[in-house]
């Protein structure tokens, strides 16, 4: 039985690195609109960065992209945490 639970431990430690990594563009997208919004006009990173409508999509796909992980890590580790307390560590 504990093998078991350790694999399933070491199966969600797996997982959430991967959710973490999948996790990257979506913070990346809300941190290059949010200085796509509050940048002086023509002094942003690229171009495109000065329609505001670009800016505010960018901003909710990586808003939902953050709240999927958040929703996920939170789902991950709760399970994490009743294994490891089946396990007394």
């Amino acid at each position: 039985m504990k093998s078991r639970v350790e694999e399933e431990i070491n199966s969600i430690n797996r997982e959430l690195k991967r959710t973490q990594i999948i996790g990257v563009p979506g913070i990346l997208l809300i941190g290059i609109a949010v200085h796509g919004i509050f940048a002086e006009p023509g002094k942003t990173l690229h171009p495109f960065l000065n329609d505001i409508g670009i800016c505010y999509a960018m901003l909710a796909v990586g808003g939902a992209v953050a709240v999927w992980e958040v929703k996920k890590i939170l789902r991950l580790t709760k399970r994490q945490s009743e294994l490891n307390k089946m396990l007394g560590t």
